[in-house]
């Protein structure tokens, strides 16, 4: 005889919170690789790959310990320098051209593979696991449906100052 299984589905969040303008902490979890194909017919007929990074959000206390995701695209140039920001930061770098200097001669080298079968990725991408960052989010609307989206807009490091509450 099996064990019976009892499911609460009101126990399990499956939307995606979207957070009020402001500057949060999160904490950055494991990063996943991922790739998809536009649909054929779409506007955009291309592949979209990156890493994910699961956040946890820190301060403010109000939104303490729930979840969001940061995607890096790595399927053009813009999208790259969007994700190396994100990374940057979560490093503990600046956004100058001094700081970008120093963090492209401390990562070079290093294993940035990517496996879109299994969602592995190299250690360089896991070296942001656990680390901390401050994200400013603002509110969009999604072109598709309407519904509002979270917005990354900024990243800084976390040792740049208290975050504005």
């Amino acid at each position: 005889m099996s064990p019976r299984f009892e499911f609460d589905p009101s126990t399990v969040v499956a939307s995606i919170e979207v957070f009020p303008k402001q500057e949060y902490e999160f904490q950055v979890g494991e990063p996943k690789a991922f790739k998809r194909t536009a649909a054929e017919g779409t506007d955009k007929e291309h592949d979209s790959y990156g890493v994910r990074f699961p956040l946890v959000i820190k301060m403010p206390d109000a939104y303490s310990n729930k979840r969001t995701v940061f995607s890096i695209y790595l399927q053009s140039e813009g999208a790259q320098a969007m994700g190396k920001q994100f990374m940057m930061a979560v490093m503990g770098f600046g956004k100058s051209a001094e700081q970008e200097k120093k963090y492209d001669a401390e990562v070079r080298g290093k294993d940035w593979g990517l496996d879109f079968e299994t969602g592995a990725v190299g250690d360089a991408w896991r070296e942001h696991t656990g680390k901390r960052v401050i994200g400013g989010l603002d509110i969009t609307k999604n072109n598709r449906t309407g519904d509002p989206m979270q917005q990354f807009s900024s990243w800084r490091p976390i040792t740049s100052g208290p975050i504005n509450q």
